[in-house]
């Protein structure tokens, strides 16, 4: 199982849109930081657009830029959350009668993708994977293996929006929610080695109680080298961080920057890339953790 990154895009609460997580890791904002998506899209499409389809589809188009694409592949924890909000707040003013379906059709988990396919005028291969805090990992392992069937371009992401519904439902059941966040991250995957940025060698999803043991097992499997810095991450309120324990290997944490969201480590994994970029580490396992049960292992590592 391999594939290589050759572009990548990130929408989160640092300007990290056209400068790259590295560059923008001293201004970590309150809020997203989002880019002028009427340079990206038609002005006529933003209007109709909730804010995290605009994120999915600005992201989408700009790291596709014009290469051809042969599968679309989204992961999403909570999907769209507002029209979710939305229709159901209708249903129940309605008093169960009847309403616009648009709000229904708009809330659905597939929509960012669908929308990604429709503007970019691509009928290719589409789907979504919604597997609360392991969602990104299952579209990357999709997108690994649809990359090595068709030897051409998939684009693959992950995102998840905030509403202040969280933040309220977090204050009644008392989860700390000041690192509620939310982001869209996407790249090109392929089998082509020449110019590509950084290798992913393997992805895996798992459940345990003991995960140092489970890292070990899985470099071993997968007969990877012990790297050289291991990125964590909490994908969910309230979570202490990881105590992992791994002698001889550096740690530090993405969420801390990108803040709590179900595909956070999306961010993650451009993170990883850009520092296998600039030298700054020659392999990378990143380590997402979700509620401290569910896990996502994925290694990459200089070309």
């Amino acid at each position: 199982m391999k594939a290589y990154i050759h572009s990548y895009r990130t929408i989160s609460r640092l300007d990290s849109f056209e400068n790259g997580i590295l560059n923008s890791v001293n201004d970590v904002s309150e809020s997203t930081i989002h880019p002028d998506y009427k340079q990206i899209i038609s002005a006529g499409l933003i209007r109709r657009m909730n804010p995290l389809i605009r994120m999915g589809v600005g992201a989408a188009i700009k790291v596709k830029g014009e290469l051809p694409i042969e599968g679309i592949i989204v992961g999403t924890g909570l999907g769209l959350l507002e029209n979710t909000e939305k229709f159901l707040s209708q249903f129940i003013q309605n008093k169960e009668g009847m309403l616009s379906p648009t709000s229904f059709i708009q809330s659905t988990h597939n929509t960012i993708a669908g929308q990604i396919g429709l503007i970019l005028k691509d009928n290719c291969y589409n789907s979504t994977y919604t597997q609360r805090g392991q969602s990104f990992e299952n579209a990357l392992i999709d997108a690994v293996v649809l990359c090595a069937e068709t030897t051409g371009n998939i684009l693959v992401g992950g995102l998840d929006e905030k509403i202040p519904l969280l933040t309220e439902l977090a204050a009644k059941t008392g989860i700390e929610a000041s690192n509620l966040s939310e982001g869209a991250s996407f790249f090109i995957v392929n089998q082509d080695q020449s110019n590509a940025k950084a290798e992913i060698k393997a992805c895996k999803t798992l459940r345990s109680e003991n995960l140092e043991e489970e890292i070990k097992n899985f470099l071993s499997q997968e007969q990877l080298n012990r790297p050289e810095l291991i990125l964590t991450g909490n994908s969910f309120l309230g979570e202490s961080p990881l105590n992992l324990n791994i002698e001889g290997i550096d740690y530090q944490s993405y969420s801390d920057l990108s803040g709590a969201y179900m595909t956070n480590s999306a961010f993650g994994l451009q993170m990883a890339t850009e520092l296998i970029e600039s030298n700054k580490a020659q392999s990378v396992l990143i380590v997402n953790n979700f509620m401290n049960k569910d896990f996502g292992l994925t290694y990459i590592q200089q070309v």
